[in-house]
């Protein structure tokens, strides 16, 4: 047996022994996913997915799966994460109907979890959001 399997086993001891050690791996891993998500397009001079909107769709059904797990496990600064990464992705879109419709998503989806979840990080991501609108004079 490879000796990386033995970890698949320690995971419940892990988890139990260092909770917080635990959600910031988890956490990364879910950036990762992002970071792998945002390059089938992004970054590389023979993409994968070589149509662009391909590409924004899987990184919104992605970022969309993202969010559906930091509010079901009530992870705040996991939502605050994926939110920023709807606003980052607006920006790498490079597209002006692209940037709008990310933005517009992002910031409706902080109202909600806002008025839903009264998660006090929210407010950040709306200050975000009011940094954002120059964005879309530098896109265009």
């Amino acid at each position: 047996m490879e000796p990386w399997r033995w970890f698949i086993f320690l995971q419940p001891a892990v988890k139990k022994k260092y909770p917080y050690l635990s959600k910031l791996l988890y956490d990364g891993i879910l950036i990762l996913l992002y970071l792998a998500t945002l390059r089938l397009h992004f970054f590389h001079p023979t993409p994968l997915l070589s149509d662009k909107t391909v590409g924004l769709v899987a990184i919104l059904l992605l970022l969309a799966w993202l969010l559906k797990i930091s509010v079901v496990k009530k992870r705040q600064a996991l939502a605050t994460l994926v939110l920023t990464l709807f606003y980052v992705t607006a920006v790498i879109s490079d597209d002006a109907p692209s940037l709008l419709a990310f933005t517009t998503i992002a910031a409706a989806l902080t109202v909600v979890l806002l008025w839903q979840r009264n998660w006090p990080w929210m407010g950040l991501i709306s200050f975000d959001a009011d940094l954002s609108h120059p964005d879309h004079v530098v896109v265009q």
